[in-house]
């Protein structure tokens, strides 16, 4: 595992830190998917991006941001 990188042993640590920034800076969940969008843009190869997808976004959602990205 590479430090600093989301992966498969550390997606839990990630989520749960990613939900404690939410609370602590009110973040708009429609610019959190964009960040894990982004993010994501990246490192395509990196497919623990689609575990925060799912647990952040509904499909409707998503499929509507990367629509106005492009």
């Amino acid at each position: 595992m590479n430090q600093g990188n989301i992966c498969e042993d550390n997606i839990d640590i990630v989520l749960q830190n990613i939900q404690k920034l939410i609370g602590y800076f009110s973040i708009d969940p429609n610019r959190l998917l964009d960040l894990i969008l982004s993010a994501f843009e990246n490192n395509v190869r990196n497919l623990s991006y689609l575990t925060l997808l799912k647990e952040f976004g509904s499909k409707e959602a998503v499929t509507q941001l990367i629509g106005f990205k492009i």
